[in-house]
């Protein structure tokens, strides 16, 4: 359900997906602007060939980050540490940022406090670190593919309340086919 409907861009549920390179600046100074560029290219396969397996909609890249929706939560997982593990052969390390909740989706474009909340998710991983929020480990507590471990409390910028998130571990260690 894309586009606007009645002049209002219409909410659904979907879980947001980013995808952030690690010391991105850094490394793409220590290369230089053409290998930095080929090896941005390498990257981006690689997370949307995990994109597509997964089934996922690609909303935004901006530099080295990568936006993505899913309507299930457990293919967001997937595809989060898909693309984790598909980057590693690059010498590339990722953190990884999963939020479920209802977004606007117009158009392209998929806006809303969701959004801005699997953002923050994103920001508080650490490398190689797929974190996901409460509403994401709730949806998928009982499914045996996943395994979550306390993260902490965390205030995220711009957004009310103390938020608990979760890191992914054993059994999500999976690779795109």
């Amino acid at each position: 359900m894309k586009g606007p409907v009645n002049g209002a861009a219409p909410r659904k549920p979907n879980t947001v997906v980013f995808v952030d390179i690690v010391g991105s600046t850094e490394l793409a100074a220590a290369l230089g602007d053409g290998p930095w560029a080929e090896l941005l290219e390498e990257y981006q396969a690689g997370v949307r060939a995990a994109l597509i397996n997964t089934g996922g909609e690609e909303m935004d890249t901006a530099g080295d980050g990568v936006f993505a929706i899913f309507a299930d939560p457990g293919q967001a997982l997937i595809f989060g540490c898909s693309a984790r593990d598909v980057v590693e052969p690059l010498g590339l390390r990722v953190r990884v940022g999963v939020h479920t909740g209802t977004c606007w989706v117009a158009g392209e474009k998929c806006s809303g406090l969701a959004v801005s909340i699997g953002a923050r998710v994103v920001a508080q991983a650490g490398p190689d670190e797929v974190l996901v929020s409460a509403a994401v480990r709730e949806e998928l507590e009982d499914d045996p593919r996943f395994d979550f471990r306390d993260r902490r409390e965390v205030d995220l910028k711009g957004v009310p309340g103390r938020w608990t998130l979760y890191s992914v571990v054993a059994g999500a260690r999976v690779v795109a086919p």
